[in-house]
């Protein structure tokens, strides 16, 4: 399982694959809310963008937890449809 380090927190990164995108990164909605600024309409820094450039779609927290890739890779599914 992959992690990425900002704003001095670790978070968590799955790959999933998605029927329409194939092998994507997702992290928490946690780690977005960091990458954005206190407005929340642009970001923090340069490297919160490129951090959130690599990463595919949030999910919560309680969703990051889901333990079977592929239950998670199915919810992902229909929400993007």
């Amino acid at each position: 399982m992959e992690s990425i380090k900002y704003s001095g927190k670790t978070f968590e990164l799955r790959e999933l694959n998605l029927k329409e995108f194939g092998e994507v990164l997702i992290a928490s909605t946690e780690l977005s809310d960091l990458l954005m600024n206190d407005e929340g309409d642009d970001y923090g820094s340069e490297e919160a963008r490129y951090i959130d450039e690599q990463i595919c779609y949030f999910v919560t927290p309680e969703q990051m937890k889901t333990q079977d890739d592929l239950l998670l890779a199915l919810i992902l599914d229909n929400e993007i449809d």
